[in-house]
């Protein structure tokens, strides 16, 4: 067996073996949460999709059915949220969301841009408020606008 730092006949695998390992290592302490932003997150829909992605955790199978389980023993989980949501509200009430990081009421457009920017990702639920459509479609407008500025 070949030993770190010395040289021998599979020198390379030992190289390439502690580089995975390094690497990995750094992926796993450097993980962080994307942000991602949803709209109308006290109506049911999006509130059943944020539920979902704070369940999320970084490792982990996509398809839990499709591991064995000795390949879920093998992997290790960094235990850390996959994301962070955030969102908009129709009006503020009691209801405790845990699963949201952030809640914003009565933004104005500017503000709002302000807050999509911050984020990874943007999921707009148009389903079940017409006016929502034409907000997306701002949103969706307003965010390319600002990247293309932002690039140039």
């Amino acid at each position: 067996m070949a030993r770190e730092g010395k040289l021998h006949g599979n020198w390379t695998a030992t190289v390439l073996a502690n580089s995975c390992r390094l690497t990995t290592e750094r992926r796993m302490e450097k993980v962080t949460p994307k942000r991602v932003f949803i709209n109308n997150i006290d109506s049911y829909a999006s509130k059943c999709v944020a539920k979902f992605l704070c369940e999320c955790v970084v490792g982990a199978a996509v398809d839990p059915d499709a591991v064995t389980e000795e390949e879920e023993e093998r992997k290790p989980h960094s235990g850390v949220p996959a994301f962070q949501v955030v969102g908009t509200v129709s009006d503020t009430c009691d209801e405790d969301r845990p699963h949201v990081l952030e809640e914003y009421t009565h933004l104005n457009r500017e503000e709002l841009l302000s807050k999509l920017m911050d984020c990874d990702v943007v999921i707009y639920n148009i389903t079940q408020h017409a006016e929502q459509l034409e907000e997306a479609c701002w949103a969706a407008s307003g965010t390319h606008s600002t990247m293309k500025w932002n690039v140039l």
